[in-house]
C-alpha cells in the first residue's frame, strides 16, 4: 500500500468542511489537511471592518440560526466562542403608509398581536397556515442532517386523503400570494410573506413558491446571530478541527485533483506541490471540480448536468456603517432586536423580479434587514454608532446593457438604489451614513466561486432542491471518481451550519474501509 501524506485533502475551509475536517478527525483519528486559497477561513462566513471602528458582514447573511443542537454539543462549540443570541420578534414588516406587521417566536403572542391590529379572522388564519404546514416542515427538517429526501419520499409521507392531496398540490404548484390569500384577506398580512422569498428567484406569483414560508417560518427552531460575529462561528469551528488533528494552510491554491485508475489521490497547488491523501473532499462546485479533475475524467452526461446547475444572482448581503441608531417611520423599539423588511408589498416584488430577470439592478428590491449593532452590542459598532446588515434580493447577472458587475457604474447604481430605498422607510438614514460595504454578485463569483453570483451556489426552488441538488443520479456528496466527495452549500441548503459537514463524516467513516483497499 503506497504511503500517503494526509489522509484527507479538503479543498476548501467552508464551515461545512471544517466541521468534516473536526468529525473525521475527533471520530476517526484522521489526519486531515485543509487549504485554503484566501487569506482567511471560513469562506463567506466572515465578519469584516466596513468603516473605522465598525464591523459587518458582507457575504453571508450574518445569521447562523442552523448552528444548534447535536453540532454545537459535539465539537464544544459554546466554548469556541459559539454564543447564539435570539432575534425576536422573527420579522417586522414595514409598509409604505408608515405601519407594520410582525412574526414573534411564540404564536401566541403573534396571533394576539394580529387580533389586536388586524382582527380575529386574521389572526385565526395565521395559526391555521402554522397548523396546516406542521407535518410537512417536519418531514423537511428532519432531512437537514442527513441525505435529502426526494419529492416522491416526501409526497409518499402524506396519505391520499383530500387534505394531503390539498398540501401536495400547494407544496409543488401553488404561488405564494394564491397560497398565502388562502389565510389572510389582508393585503398587508398576504404581502410580508414576499420577504421569505429569497433564494427562490421567482416573484410571489410565480408557481411554486409557497414553499419558501414552510421552509423559513416553520424548520426554524429560532433565528439567531452568533454573539461577535459569524467569523466566530468559522473560527470556532476551525479550533474544533485543529484540536482534533486538522493542518489549516491559508493561501494555498489548488489547480489540480489527481487521480489514477478512476481513483483521486491528492491535489497540486499552485506552487506545484503536490501532496497526496487517501481521500479527497471538494468544496467547490460541480463544474470547478470538473475542471480541477479534468473534465475527461468524467462521464460527458455527468459534465454536462455539471455545468447546467441552476445558479442565479439571488440576493447579496450589505452592511451599512451609520452614525447613530436609524429611525424607522412608524416601527416601534422593540422591533429592533429582530429582522426588518422592506418593500414587501407584491406590486414592488413582482417589479424587482421583473427587472431583475430583464438585466436591470432592482430599483426596489426586497430586503430583509437587521441592526445588528442593538442586538450585539458593543461587537459592530463605537459607543452612539450603529450597523445595519440587509439581505437584499434579487439581483440581476445580464445587463440588458450588455454591460457586466466589473463596470463600476453597476455597483454604485446597485448602492444608490438600496440607500435609496431604505430611506423611503429611514428619512434620517443619508445623513447618518458612513460607509456601504458588501460584494455584488459578481465580486461573489471572483472571491468565492459562487456562479452568477448565486450565494447559495445553487437555487433553493424546487428544480434544485432535495434529490434534484446538485446533480440529479449523483451518489450524495460523493463524485463519480472514487474517493472524491464533495461538501458545501453547493451540495446542500443549510446554509451557515456545518451539517454538511456531519454528513460527510457519516458517509466517509462507512467507505473508509473501501478507501484503504
Amino acid at each position: 500500500m503506497p504511503k500517503y501524506d494526509y489522509d484527507v485533502i479538503f479543498i476548501g475551509t467552508s464551515n461545512h468542511a471544517l466541521a468534516g475536517a473536526a468529525y473525521l478527525g475527533k471520530d476517526l483519528g484522521l489526519k486531515c489537511l485543509m487549504l485554503e486559497r484566501r487569506a482567511h477561513i471560513g469562506a463567506a462566513a466572515m465578519t469584516r471592518e466596513i468603516y473605522p471602528g465598525y464591523r459587518g458582514h458582507v457575504a453571508a447573511t450574518g445569521y447562523a440560526n442552523y448552528i444548534k443542537g447535536q453540532i454545537v454539543d459535539d465539537l464544544d462549540l459554546e466554548k469556541r466562542g459559539v454564543e447564539m443570541i435570539k432575534l425576536d420578534p422573527w420579522l417586522t414588516a414595514l409598509f409604505d403608509d408608515g405601519t407594520y406587521a410582525r412574526i414573534w417566536e411564540d404564536p401566541q403572542r403573534t396571533y394576539a398581536e394580529m387580533e389586536e391590529k388586524f382582527g380575529k379572522a386574521e389572526a385565526d388564519g395565521y395559526m391555521a397556515f402554522r397548523n396546516r404546514w406542521a407535518q410537512v416542515a417536519m418531514m423537511m427538517n428532519v432531512g437537514i442532517a442527513g441525505e435529502p429526501i426526494k419529492i416522491s419520499q416526501l409526497l409518499g409521507g402524506l396519505d391520499s386523503s383530500t387534505g394531503f392531496m390539498e398540501i401536495g398540490r400547494d407544496l409543488l404548484f401553488t404561488s405564494l400570494q394564491r397560497g398565502m390569500g388562502e389565510f389572510f384577506s389582508n393585503k398587508k398580512l398576504v404581502d410580508m410573506w414576499n420577504l421569505w422569498l429569497e433564494g427562490v428567484y421567482d416573484a410571489p406569483s410565480a408557481p411554486g413558491t409557497l414553499f419558501a414560508i414552510v421552509g423559513h417560518l416553520l424548520m426554524n427552531e429560532q433565528w439567531t446571530v452568533n454573539k461577535g460575529g459569524l467569523g466566530k462561528v468559522a473560527e470556532a469551528l476551525a479550533s474544533a478541527a485543529v484540536d482534533y488533528g486538522a493542518e489549516i494552510r491559508c493561501n494555498t491554491e489548488v489547480v489540480e485533483i489527481l487521480t489514477e485508475g478512476g481513483k483521486a489521490y491528492g491535489v497540486k497547488t499552485a506552487d506545484g506541490e503536490i501532496i497526496t491523501a487517501k481521500a479527497v473532499v471538494s468544496n467547490a462546485e460541480c463544474a470547478a471540480t470538473v475542471d480541477m479533475v479534468g473534465e475527461d475524467k468524467f462521464d460527458a452526461d455527468y459534465v454536462r448536468k455539471a455545468r447546467n446547475c441552476w445558479f442565479e444572482a439571488c440576493g447579496n448581503t450589505i452592511s451599512f456603517a451609520l452614525k447613530a441608531k436609524p429611525h424607522f417611520t412608524g416601527m416601534p423599539d422593540d422591533s429592533l432586536k429582530g429582522f426588518i423588511g422592506f418593500n414587501c408589498e407584491r406590486e414592488k416584488a413582482e417589479k424587482a423580479f421583473y427587472q431583475a430577470h430583464v438585466g436591470i439592478i432592482p430599483e426596489d428590491p426586497l430586503m430583509i434587514g437587521f441592526l445588528i449593532s442593538e442586538i450585539d452590542k458593543g461587537t459592530y459598532a463605537p459607543e452612539g454608532g450603529a450597523v445595519l446588515t440587509v439581505y437584499v434580493f434579487p439581483n440581476t447577472w445580464d445587463f440588458a446593457d450588455g454591460s457586466t458587475w466589473k463596470d463600476p457604474k453597476n455597483k454604485q447604481k446597485f448602492y444608490d438604489n438600496l440607500v435609496n430605498s431604505i430611506s423611503k422607510y429611514s428619512p434620517d438614514f443619508k445623513d447618518l451614513l458612513l460607509a456601504v460595504d458588501g460584494f455584488t454578485p459578481g465580486e461573489l463569483q471572483d472571491e468565492f466561486g459562487m456562479t452568477r453570483g448565486d450565494h447559495q451556489h445553487g437555487l433553493t426552488s424546487w428544480g434544485f432542491m432535495m434529490g434534484y441538488r446538485p446533480i440529479i443520479g449523483q451518489d450524495f456528496l460523493k463524485a463519480p471518481i472514487k474517493n472524491l466527495y464533495y461538501v458545501g452549500a453547493p451540495q446542500t441548503t443549510t446554509g451557515i451550519s456545518g451539517y454538511g459537514g456531519l454528513n460527510l463524516a457519516k458517509i466517509v467513516e462507512q467507505d473508509w474501509a473501501e478507501i484503504n483497499a
